[in-house]
């Protein structure tokens, strides 16, 4: 196995793309669209991970078998910028990464780039793609929509067509800057903005229809699309007829928005979380009827924290949440609702889980007893039908640069192949450099055996908690890749208190700057104020019964 390590120079590939292919850019806006690739009659959407969540249902599962008895790295990359919550995309012996080269309150920007799946070597750059997100593959093209801060004065935001041969531009839609991560079928590309729900033709960008109000970011939140059987399922709970945009049904609630969705042929499995509700009380899942929405069941779960996407399965839903107070997969019958089993986890920051060849696959990132060591990223296999563990894979970032002081932990992991691809991020970042400088790519492929137990943590050995020796430190991070000035009056804003050091911590949280810790969890939301400002506080206890304090202050802009 060769075990590649390569950086990308960012200024040098922007010069050498520019000379030898061109950038094709339209003006800003729609109305310009320079249309180069077109679709081919009769074609067939390519395989592999071909969107965010694997396919148009976003189940997170594939045909497709991984490193499995076990893994070894087969290459590393480092793409000079973040994939934080990015999955590569993976089709057709090409990867697709969408890379965020600068995320401040003033700039966004970023690039996509295609690797040869096999070494890593650079097939092209796109640069000037401003903080791209999670791109989807169709016929010809890949379809990326960018990131958006409220704060960036931009009109190159917004959703771009490539052409997947040489990463030219073949159309965009940036006269309005934030889209929904779209699916694709071969008869339309579904997304939304803040007007509404569209279908939009795949080779031209062309709008083929438009539902007004639907789609989750015309009522302030923009979770992602799914599709199953002629339906298109809006993360406000609204399905639409996938022909003609009519509204098949709309999910009744208290609250405008359900969240993000899976899909089979039978049912939509919403995902009503904290950071999703906006709401601190539980995370739930919602089972509804693919074909009248009616609510079949529910399951609260005990995990008020996880910010991640479920996974379907072979007639289970799942999801990350709780036993007898450890962190663990929970796998829910389709059917019923009711939990088949649940698995324990060790180490932190376990990502959004993946299902291949009845193998589970998560992300996340060790940290060891003693407080001298270094963190880890990892990966973790798990049996499909138990939930045991199969390995528990540590990715080698020696000869890479990392954080010194957030340790790696693995995004969501991809399968295709055989191989097996992450990003790894300095979890619990304070400043959002952190996350855009020492993100990492890893490309895992199969091994017959163990080759260095060294690479392996024991699975019965992990352990539960970090030591008493750490040092007891309050700390106070934001539950995004944005910083907080980056947020305006009257914006949500997620805080977290991950960062914090210590033995088995309690958390205490004083929610309004009133003295008065009001809240018991390791993450909570708050409000920016319409004028004025709150300071927001933040108060841990350690098993000695020790205590720390931190508190940042939300301002209005």
């Amino acid at each position: 196995m060769s075990n590649n390590t390569r950086t990308l120079n960012h200024q040098n590939n922007r010069r050498t793309f520019l000379k030898t292919v061109g950038i094709a850019m339209g003006a800003a806006g729609f109305q310009s669209t320079t249309t180069i690739a077109q679709q081919t009659d009769g074609s067939k959407q390519p395989t592999g991970w071909i969107t965010r969540r694997a396919n148009s249902e976003r189940t997170g599962t594939i045909d497709a078998t991984g490193p499995l008895p076990f893994p070894t790295t087969e290459w590393t990359l480092d793409p000079d910028g973040s994939l934080y919550n990015i999955e590569p995309i993976v089709t057709e012996e090409t990867v697709y990464l969408a890379v965020t080269t600068d995320n401040s309150p003033s700039e966004n920007n970023g690039y996509l780039g295609a690797y040869e799946v096999g070494t890593g070597d650079e097939r092209w750059i796109q640069p000037d793609i401003p903080a791209p997100r999670t791109p989807t593959v169709g016929d010809e093209l890949l379809y990326v929509p960018t990131k958006a801060s409220p704060t960036v004065e931009s009109t190159a935001t917004g959703l771009y067509a490539l052409d997947t041969e040489s990463g030219d531009i073949a159309w965009d839609r940036t006269k309005r800057n934030k889209w929904t991560p779209p699916i694709v079928t071969d008869d339309a590309l579904y997304t939304s903005n803040a007007t509404g729900a569209y279908a939009l033709d795949p080779a031209s960008g062309e709008t083929i229809w438009r539902e007004k109000g639907v789609g989750g970011i015309a009522n302030g939140f923009e979770g992602q699309v799914s599709y199953s059987d002629g339906t298109v399922i809006y993360a406000d709970g609204t399905a639409l007829n996938a022909e003609d945009g009519s509204t098949e049904w709309q999910a009744p609630s208290d609250r405008s928005l359900l969240g993000n969705s899976v899909a089979d042929d039978n049912r939509v499995y919403y995902l009503r979380s904290d950071y999703i509700k906006g709401d601190d009380d539980r995370v739930r899942v919602e089972a509804r009827s693919l074909g009248t929405g009616r609510l079949d069941w529910t399951y609260t779960a005990k995990n008020n924290q996880w910010d991640g996407r479920l996974a379907l399965a072979q007639g289970y839903v799942l999801l990350i949440d709780e036993n007898n107070g450890k962190t663990g997969v929970t796998a829910l019958s389709t059917e019923t609702g009711s939990s088949a089993w649940t698995q324990e986890l060790h180490g932190d920051y376990l990502s959004t889980p993946t299902v291949a060849n009845e193998t589970i696959y998560l992300g996340g990132r060790y940290l060891p007893t003693s407080p001298s060591e270094r963190g880890s990223a990892f990966i973790a296999a798990l049996d499909l039908a138990t939930g045991n563990h199969k390995w528990i894979y540590l990715l080698d970032s020696s000869d890479l640069e990392t954080s010194p002081e957030n340790p790696p932990a693995a995004g969501p992991p991809v399968v295709v192949d055989n191989q097996l691809y992450t990003a790894t991020y300095p979890a619990g970042s304070a400043l959002d450099y952190g996350y855009v400088y020492y993100s990492n790519v890893f490309v895992l492929n199969s091994c017959s055996n163990q080759v260095d137990d060294d690479d392996f943590l024991p699975i019965n050995e992990m352990p539960d908690e970090r030591d008493d020796s750490q040092p007891l430190k309050a700390c106070i991070d934001v539950t995004s890749n944005r910083e907080l000035s980056d947020f305006t009056a009257g914006e949500n804003v997620w805080l977290n208190g991950f960062c914090s050091t210590g033995s088995d911590l309690q958390y205490e949280w004083d929610t309004n700057g009133d003295g008065q810790y009001d809240k018991s969890k390791t993450s909570v939301a708050v409000t920016v104020p319409e004028c004025g400002s709150v300071t927001i506080g933040l108060k841990i206890m350690d098993s000695n019964e020790n205590i720390d304090t931190a508190s940042v202050t939300l301002s209005a802009t």
